[in-house]
């Protein structure tokens, strides 16, 4: 009896562990939008008074013109329209952006160089300009900047006027003469109207910071960072924290491998905190091991760790925009490689959902994402087929505030398998794991929707595509107002 009353324990715990991994949680998405441009998407903003995103995509190559194209989209995914962006002898690298309430207007900002042929390790300039939600683009500025190597990032705190902002190299230039690596930053305050008014380069030894943020004990600013750095209300550089308070800094030891990496997104957090997220350089605990993305909060007062969260079981957080935080102090943010995961924690940074993001034989490479007005988020970047990862073709998915799941709820995965593809048509198409009717949208290279097809069902489904011209061609599946799945077809 003894033997059995342990064997039925065992049996009962072996059946919930399988009843547990026959579903995994997939985030469920209310449309995403793709063509099938060589490029990725760098930046995207809302018009929070039009609802609509605009966003920036980029070609990996380097040519002389139209580098860049801006794309708007309505609440629904619907392109609206889309045109090059083309700044005379520059090429530009749009990185960021800041949504103007009162312009109704959104500030592109980005680096760029001038210099012939283009080179990557040449953006030496700070380059923005405003695009409103008709694709108008206007207020083009260019300013040169002190650089020996080219910069890859810049960042900027959510202030109302004027705007503190981080541009970074993001990597150590190697002086061969010297036999030592430096970095370089700019710490920058623009306008309203994009003027620059105050400006501090500064080359150093140490890793740079990325994040300008207001000190909590003096008058002036913080840049977190391996050494962090602070400067005065006119951007002078004052001290280094590691000179300032040596030994609490030195023994404080997950400062290295939460603040080394160069993709990290930081704000005022409950007035005497910083809420930073950022990928973890090497293991802390069992919630933050490296690869992870880390959530946390700590003050400048006392460097105490005083909350944090690890998302992910991935390589590395979302390459730019790591995190993004809503109206109400809800947090986005994710990781991703091999998989993409999806977070939304509280203010606390407790966890209310992280999410897997899987769709058809693509990888997602996710530059950033994006809280929205309605309390839902995007993602974007760029996919690939599986195995390849040297270009792609841009995304923009959207979900909303639940991920389209319950807390409890559980969702098997939706496949599609499409042939003869590239293919003349007909088409078939095979769908599992879906429950109910579906609606199967196309759309061409330009984002337009030219054919429509309801009633798909689980199993075969043939359709008749022979009308259509040759080219590339995106397709969704769309059940009850959601993407199911998605992908691209070939028509020769």
């Amino acid at each position: 009896m003894k033997k059995l009353n342990l064997i039925k324990p065992i049996i009962l715990i072996c059946i919930c562990l399988l009843n547990v991994r026959s579903y995994t949680q997939y985030l469920q998405t209310d449309w995403e939008y793709t063509n099938s441009d060589l490029s990725s998407v760098t930046v995207l903003e809302e018009f929070d008074h039009s609802a609509r995103y605009v966003f920036i995509t980029k070609h990996p190559g380097f040519t002389p013109d139209f580098l860049n194209k801006l794309y708007i989209l309505d609440n629904k995914g619907q392109l609206l329209l889309w045109r090059n962006i083309h700044i005379p002898d520059f090429d530009v690298l749009f990185l960021n952006a800041y949504y103007d309430s009162e312009k109704e207007s959104v500030l592109l900002m980005g680096l760029g160089t001038n210099v012939k042929p283009f080179d990557y390790n040449k953006y030496n300039h700070f380059v923005s300009c405003w695009v409103d939600d008709e694709g108008k683009i206007y207020g083009v500025k260019t300013t040169i900047l002190d650089s020996q190597m080219g910069y890859r990032s810049i960042r900027y705190p959510e202030e109302k006027d004027n705007l503190k902002i981080v541009i970074s190299s993001d990597f150590a230039f190697i002086d061969l003469n010297n036999n030592v690596s430096f970095f370089e930053t700019v710490f920058m305050e623009i306008d309203r109207e994009a003027e620059v008014r105050k400006y501090t380069y500064l080359p150093s030894t140490e890793p740079n910071c990325q994040c300008l943020l207001p000190s909590f004990h003096s008058e002036g600013y913080h840049c977190p960072g391996v050494v962090g750095y602070n400067l005065d209300n006119e951007l002078n550089i004052i001290n280094r924290e590691i000179d300032r308070i040596t030994d609490i800094f030195l023994n404080a030891d997950w400062i290295p491998p939460l603040l080394l990496w160069i993709n990290k997104n930081c704000y005022v957090w409950g007035g005497d905190k910083y809420l930073i997220s950022n990928t973890v350089s090497s293991p802390y605990n069992n919630k933050l091991k490296r690869g992870r993305t880390a959530v946390f909060t700590y003050s400048t007062k006392d460097y105490k760790l005083s909350n944090h969260e690890g998302i992910g079981v991935g390589l590395i957080s979302f390459i730019s925009q790591t995190m993004d935080i809503t109206a109400d102090s809800m947090i986005y943010t994710g990781n991703f490689e091999p998989k993409v995961v999806v977070a939304k924690l509280n203010k606390e940074l407790e966890k209310i959902w992280e999410l897997k993001f899987v769709f058809e034989d693509k990888k997602h490479n996710v530059v950033g994402i994006k809280a929205l007005s309605t309390g839902g988020a995007v993602i974007y970047g760029y996919k690939y087929p599986s195995g390849l990862n040297d270009m792609g073709n841009p995304f923009v998915v959207k979900f909303d505030a639940d991920g389209g799941v319950s807390n409890t709820a559980e969702f098997p995965v939706t496949t599609i398998k499409t042939y003869p593809n590239p293919g003349i048509g007909p088409l078939q198409i095979e769908i599992q794991g879906m429950n109910g009717d579906g609606t199967l949208r196309l759309f061409n290279s330009q984002g337009r929707n030219v054919y429509v097809q309801t009633g798909m069902q689980n199993g075969p489904n043939m359709i008749d595509l022979s009308d259509l011209p040759a080219g590339s061609y995106h397709y969704t599946l769309n059940h009850e107002n959601r993407v199911l799945h998605s992908g691209s077809w070939v028509k020769m």
